[in-house]
């Protein structure tokens, strides 16, 4: 199973659009930071309980790990924050590990490290082929990111995913 560290953008995404059941269902072994996971203060306990007993794992980065986030935050090239930092190293400290990130900064930080990543658009592509949700749900959730304001996803990435979508109800 392939390991992912999931930034809290995309758990936000996830939650906006009522389908944190489909990521705790799907095939990824699911883990975050205790940095990370301490910015979901949006998220009602209920939320917070379906994520841990779905799956999700919360992890303590190591005193290597944390040296190594500490040279991270001191380079004047990246803006990125510890939370960021600390998925990144997460995710790079275990082969095959992908980051789920849905910040334009931690996303090019890791792709110049040549990490696998990827965002929300793309973990809805992987809910519709591996039918972990219904084609109704996903037009459903998708139309919900579409339709909410503060969402910060593609546009056009988002309406042709749910024209996708609709193709199949």
């Amino acid at each position: 199973m392939q390991q992912m560290a999931v930034d809290t953008s995309v758990l936000i995404d996830l939650r906006k659009a009522c389908s944190l059941r489909s990521l705790t269902d799907s095939q990824y072994d699911l883990i975050t930071t205790n940095l990370a996971f301490g910015e979901l203060k949006q998220f009602t306990h209920n939320q917070i309980n379906k994520l841990l007993r779905g799956g999700l794992r919360v992890v303590r980065p190591s005193p290597e790990l944390l040296n190594q986030l500490n040279y991270i935050l001191e380079d004047d090239q990246w803006s990125i924050s510890a939370a960021d930092a600390s998925l990144y190293l997460c995710a790079k400290s275990h082969s095959g590990s992908m980051l789920l990130t849905g910040d334009k900064e931690p996303r090019n930080f890791a792709e110049e490290k040549r990490l696998e990543v990827h965002g929300t658009i793309w973990l809805f592509q992987q809910f519709l082929r591996s039918e972990i949700s219904t084609p109704v749900e996903l037009c459903s959730a998708l139309q919900k990111l579409r339709d909410d304001k503060t969402v910060r996803l593609p546009h056009r990435k988002l309406s042709a995913l749910i024209e996708e979508v609709r193709a199949r109800v």
